[in-house]
């Protein structure tokens, strides 16, 4: 009535009710869709001051449009609403609301409704009654409970069963058995009832005096009778009984039906109860062949108990028909059993039931296929099957919801799903987007952010990110697009403004947000920001995972003061904060410092750490060997009594920074003896530590020594590095092809023959390489491929073709510049120097490594003036130079570096 004539009124207020009630139908229909959105329109609709929306009919309307067994949070929330418009009801609305309640537990939810109704002053009738001491039993408010039973007014048979069947829901056998006497004194006892005593007799694990009860003949049972004995008798674990029971209830012509059997396989699994499950699948099968029913409580039981062997049997004997008929919600469970680890179970139990759900042509929805892909997705060797089972949906006409591609794209986290399958399944979704003209799904496209970041394609990310409408852009997306920029140098200032831009629209950045913008700025080597970000989050509680990520990038950056003064802040120091700091002070090469901290772990107790760690041991054996000492490097390596892999990886990686054959052929030596299993990743240390070490013919003999099938890609990437480091364009070229022959090349291996192609003076047939690399090997280049690129160029002294390319591909890439910098140091360029040195200036203020070069192109050119002043310029800074070591060939000869 209200709303009627809310319509035919010309009132502005009646304008806005017009609004409102349109909206309420329409998100109230789609409650099942989205929870969330019915309960936030609820709330909008509570923050408005419409007297029309006080009515009683808007919260009916509400209440009609609910299902039977409603979700407990939105009944909460119309109660919410109905409290803030101080409505309280009538019989009919609660009568309603009672209803709608189905099997809700909840006693908060019980006792307001309770509330409401004796504010309102109604009197309910029976009906009304027995529904809510039926909800305030199931939620245990029994005073509230009984206040409602002695209300005024005749309780029939059904209002005393209900009240009966509240004590026994608490185990109050007294209060049962007396309720139940005065009841006879009133009532002929139902079966109902009959069964709520035996209910609270179970209830107390008094089941044998029940099954005595029962016996006594007092009453004629039914299946539910004689159901609710044999269950309790199982959850007592009485296992005789309850399978005498069972043969007394068939004796008596009462069969087991699927109820039966499925609360006593239920008992079965929650109790672990095997002798139970052994016993009940004796008379299951005396019963008969099994029906569709209790083929899926077994199932589950099983898949609870995980045991996947039965299951895998029954599976094996089931007939297509029999499957079909299955409840579907066996599938998830069972695949859920394959993955669970067990002593039964192995690699081909998910591939026999895959196989078996894609030959039979079976009945699911997409509930049942969504919770399939997320569970196969989960398992990295089972992550392509679950992309796989979107054409097996596809194939059975069964259109894939938000859902179904999210647990899809989840699937595609595992490193084993390549690149060119993900972009295979986004543009299916896009197809499948703008098909059902469906937005993008923001949970979905954040994911989606987050593997291309991963895989480092940036283009993709950044489309995905103006894919979002700016109104739904989260600070999610801001951080995955931070990410994605920070996995390459080159694009700092895209980077930054897109952080300011989060800030301003009023997003506030939390730990991740701080952690990809200090990565951004360390791959940049832009150490303005990174103090900015710094002095930011001093005023943010301490946050270990921001503390060691300083740590890092100022070891990164070679500024230890910086990165000491953060790591004394940290209150509790892990191994990573450790691990930074030691890295930090050997990128510095201050061998004083480190040995310094070192012992200072060492007066530790170790038991703070998980693992003395033998991960910061193998770090502080790199950094010893980065700061030149590579004697207490080898001394740490020989308090290892079983040295790992990774020890290895480490004094060897020590060796390569010393630079001495010697000392490498000396522990290689060691390794071959001590018979460790050489992987190949230790084979490509080898390789490095020799090459770096300017012997090419050992590094050739390694290679020579590995098996064929140990040469992964790896080592033929080391192969082109080292060929590459030694001007050997041919030999490069032709590992590069060995390794086409075999496998497909990633950003590493054109990283490597781009190397090959600068060393050689080869800057046009690197340019090349980078301009077909997508086309011909389906690798976007980086920014690293690209500064290969420009590096070339200037080592071949063609100082405008790179600085074209700059401003073309790089114009704010502090290394890039730094690269033309060189190039002109190199060739004595001290206008180009001057010039470049300016633009470096303009893009990273704090940093002063360009004047160090310009001073070199000064001194070279004898310009001693210029020279001192920008020494002077450099002494301002406090730069510490850090000293660089190389090797030439003595009389052209490769073996005498």
């Amino acid at each position: 009535r209200m709303l009627r004539l809310a319509l035919k009124s010309q009132d502005p207020r009646s304008q806005c009710t017009r609004r409102y009630f349109s909206t309420t139908e329409s998100f109230l229909q789609t409650i099942r869709r989205d929870g969330e959105s019915f309960r936030r329109n609820l709330s909008n609709l509570s923050s408005t001051s419409d007297l029309l929306l006080q009515e009683p009919s808007v919260a009916m309307k509400m209440i009609q449009l609910l299902d039977k067994n409603e979700d407990p949070k939105n009944i909460a929330s119309i109660l919410s609403w109905m409290e803030s418009k101080h409505i309280l009801g009538n019989l009919f609305l609660y009568s309603s609301l009672l209803s709608k309640c189905g099997k809700i537990e909840d006693p908060k939810i019980a006792l307001q409704i309770h509330s409401m109704m004796k504010r309102s002053a109604i009197t309910p009738d029976n009906i009304m009654r027995t529904h809510l001491i039926n909800l305030l039993g199931r939620s245990k408010c029994i005073p509230e409970a009984e206040e409602v039973f002695r209300m005024n007014g005749t309780n029939d048979i059904y209002t005393w069963t209900t009240m009966l069947t509240a004590y026994g829901r608490i185990g109050d056998l007294t209060s049962a058995l007396r309720l139940f006497e005065e009841l006879k004194r009133v009532h002929k006892p139902t079966i109902a009832t009959w069964n709520s005593v035996l209910s609270a007799y179970v209830a107390t694990g008094r089941s044998l005096e029940a099954l005595q009860l029962l016996k006594k003949n007092t009453f004629i049972p039914n299946l539910t009778s004689w159901n609710v004995i044999v269950k309790g008798l199982a959850n007592e674990g009485r296992v005789q009984e309850t399978v005498t029971t069972l043969r007394e209830m068939a004796t008596s012509g009462i069969e087991p039906n699927d109820v039966t059997w499925g609360g006593l396989l239920d008992v079965c699994a929650t109790s672990q109860n095997s002798h139970l499950l052994d016993a009940l699948l004796q008379e299951i099968n005396k019963a008969g062949p099994l029906n569709p029913k209790v083929f899926g409580y077994l199932i589950g039981t099983y898949a609870r108990l995980n045991c996947i062997r039965p299951i895998i049997q029954l599976l094996t004997d089931a007939s297509p028909n029999f499957l079909a008929e299955a409840h579907p919600s066996i599938w998830p469970q069972i695949f859920q059993t394959c993955r669970s680890p067990s002593d039964q179970s192995s690699p081909g139990d998910a591939h026999f039931v895959i196989d078996l759900l894609t030959r039979h042509p079976l009945k699911l929805n997409n509930i049942t296929w969504n919770s399939i892909i997320q569970i196969l997705g989960r398992d990295l060797n089972l992550a392509e099957k679950a992309i796989a089972l979107m054409d097996v949906m596809e194939s059975r006409q069964i259109q894939p919801d938000a859902i179904t591609w999210f647990h899809a794209f989840s699937a595609c986290e595992s490193d084993l799903i390549s690149t060119p399958v993900i972009d295979r399944l986004l543009d299916r979704y896009n197809q499948f987007r703008q098909k059902s003209n469906m937005d993008i799904d923001l949970k979905t496209c954040t994911l989606l952010m987050k593997i291309y970041a991963q895989r480092e394609r940036l283009d993709i990310v950044r489309s995905l990110f103006h894919q979002i409408p700016k109104e739904k852009v989260d600070l999610r997306c801001y951080n995955q697009m931070l990410f994605a920029l920070a996995q390459e140098r080159g694009h700092f200032s895209e980077g930054w403004d897109l952080f300011q831009e989060a800030k301003r629209i009023g997003l506030c950045p939390n730990d991740f947000t701080y952690s990809a913008v200090i990565a951004l700025c360390t791959i940049n080597q832009i150490h303005s920001s990174l103090k900015t970000i710094d002095e930011e989050i001093k005023s943010l509680p301490e946050s270990s995972l921001l503390q060691n990520g300083l740590v890092n990038a100022y070891g990164v950056s070679r500024d230890p003061e910086s990165a000491l003064r953060v790591f004394a802040t940290i209150s509790h120091k892990d191994s990573y904060s450790w691990g930074s700091l030691f890295t930090a002070l050997g990128n510095s090469q201050d061998l004083a410092k480190l040995d310094e901290m070192v012992a200072k772990f060492f007066q530790l107790e170790k038991k703070d750490f998980v693992s003395w760690p033998s991960v910061l041991q193998h770090i502080a054996i790199i950094n010893y060997g980065k700061c030149g000492n590579y004697q207490q490097a080898e001394n740490l390596f020989r308090e290892i009594s079983s040295p790992s892999e990774d020890a290895w990886k480490a004094i060897f990686s020590a060796g390569r920074n010393h630079g001495d054959v010697a000392v490498i052929d000396d522990l290689v030596r060691q390794l071959k003896e001590s018979s460790f299993q050489i992987t190949p990743e230790l084979y490509g240390t080898i390789l490095l530590a020799y090459s770096h070490s300017g012997t090419l013919p050992q590094v050739e003999k390694i290679f020579e020594e590995m098996d064929r099938k140990d040469r992964n890609p790896f080592i033929y990437n080391t192969m082109i590095w080292g060929y590459g480091n030694f001007r050997q364009i041919d030999k490069a070229l032709a590992a590069f092809n060995s390794l086409l022959d075999r496998f497909q090349p990633d950003g590493n291996t054109i990283m490597a023959l781009l190397n090959a192609f600068n060393h050689s003076l080869k800057p046009d047939e690197a340019l090349d390489l980078l301009q077909r690399m997508e086309r011909d090997y389906h690798i976007s280049p980086g920014h690293q491929h690209l500064g290969a690129v420009i590096d070339a160029f200037c080592r071949a002294g063609r100082l405008d073709a790179a600085e074209k390319l700059i401003e073309e591909k790089a114009h704010d890439d502090v290394i890039a510049w730094t690269s033309l910098m060189s190039g002109a140091r190199l060739y004595g360029n001290i206008n180009k120097a001057t010039e470049i040195a300016e633009r470096i200036r303009s893009l990273n203020p704090t940093d002063a490594s360009h004047l160090l070069m310009l001073a070199n192109v000064q001194g070279k050119l004898g310009q001693w003036e210029d020279q001192r002043l920008t020494f002077q310029q450099l002494s301002l800074k406090e730069i510490k130079r850090i000293p660089g070591r190389s090797w030439v060939f003595h009389n052209g000869n490769e073996s005498d570096p």
